[in-house]
């Protein structure tokens, strides 16, 4: 399983590299080593900084989703995507159809950290999370 940190020394990991576009940028591949040491780093932080840098880590994740979900129809980002459900033309149903199901995504990712919070279910992986939305019908 290849490790990765980013620019804040945040461990990753990836099942497979095919995977790769859900990485934070300028993330660099490291050894096992190398993960097993910010592990043992993070276990020095106090339980609320370990579930502000996992919610970090999850945003960041969630945002390269939702901008490689634009891209397979050629927009710029999840925003360019978006915007257009405000204004009339050729684009704005694929824009609604975006945003509807952008946001239908972020509610589950809340209702997934209330469960956790409230210890009625465990960390998911972001992939497992993903599991969970609704498929995009553009």
């Amino acid at each position: 399983m290849p490790y990765f940190k980013d620019t804040e020394n945040k461990l990753h990991f990836l099942e497979s590299l095919e995977y790769s576009y859900f990485l934070p940028q300028g993330s660099v591949e490291i050894s096992e080593a190398e993960a097993q040491e910010i592990r043992q780093l993070a276990n020095t932080l106090t339980p609320e900084e370990q579930q502000a840098a996992l919610i970090k880590s999850y945003d960041s994740s969630l945002t390269l989703y939702f901008d490689s979900k634009a891209k397979e129809k050629n927009y710029d980002n999840r925003i360019s995507c978006s915007v257009r459900a405000g204004y009339p033309g050729p684009f704005q149903a694929e824009g609604l159809a975006f945003a509807t199901w952008m946001d239908t995504c972020n509610a589950i990712c809340y209702q997934i950290l209330s469960d956790v919070q409230a210890g009625l279910r465990p960390i998911p992986t972001f992939e497992e999370v993903t599991l969970e939305f609704p498929t995009l019908i553009w």
